[in-house]
């Protein structure tokens, strides 16, 4: 039987349960008790891309939850105050926020704050570890051969941000590359794929990262190169005709939707 609020899932035994005999029910898991910080509207829904971590973020903050005994507790982590965006990463250990307002850093481990008015991101490391970057507009992890994620960023003029985070001998930001996906013209979108795929038990070479759109509706994906001076590959081509799409979305293996304009006269 499963209950609310909290949300708690219980074992019934029937013929003791209506005999009115308390051990007729049995607390299987019980989650969290509600606290008024989240009662705010959720806006969206960040994840690691095992999905052991979720960011909650709400319209008057937010906070981090973690996957723990093998997918059958969550434990409620860094909660925040005001942010624009947040990536998180290492399971819900470690969160990056873009925001210009320092989130609460009293809970949890680790925090990245980026300023807008100063383009500097700032890893709430021991000691503090900065980074000054170009204005970004989004900011999402991706796959890794470290011990973290890495990061990416995209900004106004479809540039892209793709930052490490080391671990010698303190976690540290350190900004790998600043360029252009090899394109003949600009994209009209770039997006992140879904991260659906990864997995920190296998190689990550040829999960694709990023998906390009061109104005015709030209689908191009691409995987971080080190060997090419862009620093992508593209992994693929696919061209749909379609020029009238305003929204996009990319799931693992290629799989991608436009969605369109539509007119109401």
């Amino acid at each position: 039987m499963v209950a609310t609020t909290p949300l708690a899932t219980f074992e019934v035994s029937l013929l003791t349960f209506f005999d009115g005999q308390s051990s007729g029910l049995r607390l299987i898991s019980k989650g969290l008790d509600r606290v008024p910080q989240e009662e705010s509207k959720i806006r969206r829904l960040v994840r690691t891309p095992a999905g052991r971590g979720v960011a909650v973020a709400r319209a008057d903050g937010g906070e981090v939850w973690r996957v723990v005994e093998r997918g059958s507790q969550l434990i409620r982590g860094r909660r925040w105050s005001n942010v624009d965006q947040v990536v998180v990463l290492d399971g819900g250990k470690l969160v990056l926020f873009c925001a210009s307002m320092q989130p609460d850093c009293g809970v949890g481990k680790l925090v990245a704050t980026y300023s807008s008015e100063t383009s500097v991101l700032t890893l709430h490391s021991e000691p503090i570890s900065t980074l000054i970057i170009p204005s970004i507009s989004e900011l999402f992890s991706a796959p890794s051969k470290t011990v973290h994620e890495c990061v990416v960023g995209l900004t106004s003029d479809s540039s892209i941000v793709h930052i490490h985070i080391d671990n010698i001998p303190n976690p540290t930001l350190r900004l790998h590359s600043h360029n252009n996906l090899p394109l003949t013209q600009r994209p009209k979108l770039i997006i992140p794929v879904d991260p659906m795929s990864w997995s920190r038990t296998r190689s990550f070479e040829e999960h694709d990262t990023l998906l390009s759109i061109s104005d015709d509706g030209e689908l191009s994906f691409w995987i971080p190169e080190e060997e090419m001076s862009s620093g992508w590959r593209c992994t693929g081509r696919v061209r749909t005709g379609k020029r009238n799409f305003a929204l996009a979305s990319c799931s693992s293996a290629k799989k991608s939707v436009l969605g369109e304009k539509t007119v109401t006269v």
